[in-house]
């Protein structure tokens, strides 16, 4: 696969975008009445994850120039995947990610609704950074995670325990 292509590389962030976020709204799916109504809610909603794996991709195609992501479009620097988990772990703790998790449980206008959750999960997909972009597993574990997060009453609490384990594994993988 020539993951320098910008077109392939769109097409896939989009594809694993939408396989990935789509599971965590059904519920929210299901709750709006009308078909026009959930066409345009999922419509909305794919139309900004969409513009996040574009952007995930152009992410990705510049790391690539650069030589930095390894051959499983991992990040070729141990310093740089640890900062991330710190980062991306720090940022499950804040009253930002909690505000757009709650939102993104009880919002159903399309587009608040979709942005509230891209706030809620998009930088945990920049763990795909540290393990590789093509781990299939990890891309399922991502998907279940996010989906237990939005879906579940303990949602707050599985972000902060993430958030918290993030930092344990950036900061043991920095000592090793």
């Amino acid at each position: 696969m020539n993951t320098s292509d910008p077109q392939l590389a769109i097409g896939m962030w989009t594809a694993m975008m939408a396989a990935m976020m789509l599971p965590g709204a059904v519920p929210t799916i299901i709750r709006i009445s009308g078909y026009r109504s959930r066409i345009v809610f999922v419509a909305a909603y794919l139309a900004v994850w969409g513009a996040f794996g574009a952007a995930a991709a152009a992410l990705q195609l510049v790391l690539e120039s650069r030589h930095l992501l390894t051959s499983d479009m991992a990040l070729r620097s141990a310093a740089a995947a640890n900062l991330s988990l710190l980062v991306i772990g720090a940022y499950q703790l804040t009253p930002v990610k909690r505000a757009c998790l709650r939102l993104c449980r009880s919002e159903v206008v399309p587009l608040r609704y979709a942005f509230a959750c891209l706030g809620a999960s998009w930088l945990l997909m920049g763990i795909l950074f540290v393990v590789g972009v093509m781990s299939v597993i990890w891309v399922a574990a991502l998907a279940l995670w996010i989906a237990a997060e939005k879906t579940l009453s303990a949602g707050g609490r599985l972000a902060a325990a993430a958030g918290v384990g993030l930092i344990l594994w950036g900061t043991v993988r920095q000592l090793l």
